[in-house]
């Protein structure tokens, strides 16, 4: 279940949307998880540094940091460098990958709560039924 936080300073405009799916698209494929499981939060136009400059202005290149949280386990190795590779790539248009951090982390499923039940208890609740 991917959680992910990117921030730029790039505007993306109208491809805004189309970036979300492709994204969606490559953190359900490196994760294995079903993309409904997958959320973003797409920050743009921020006021952001890189080397202590300010990006976007002045020549200085847009910069982007992706937060990428996984519940229970982090991503291994190759599942990182897909998202890395993947979303680097849509980001490549607007922010040179020089200027992009990546940020890996795991989060325990009893620290998520959806729909007003922590995780393991939404899961629980929605579990097919067995046989009686």
């Amino acid at each position: 279940m991917p959680t992910v936080t990117i921030d730029t300073s790039a505007e993306l405009g109208a491809s805004a949307a189309s970036f979300l799916v492709s994204a969606s698209g490559v953190l359900a494929a490196a994760s294995g998880a079903p993309r409904e499981h997958v959320h973003i939060q797409l920050r743009t136009g921020q006021l952001m540094t890189w080397g202590s400059k300010v990006a976007g202005v002045d020549g200085v290149p847009h910069t982007a940091q992706i937060r990428v949280m996984t519940a229970p386990t982090l991503l291994d190795t190759d599942a990182k460098n897909a998202v890395v590779f993947g979303v680097g790539a849509l980001l490549a248009p607007s922010v040179p990958k020089a200027s992009t951090q990546f940020i890996f982390g795991a989060i325990a499923t009893e620290a998520i709560a959806i729909d007003g039940l922590l995780l393991p208890d939404l899961i629980a609740r929605d579990a097919p039924a067995g046989p009686d």
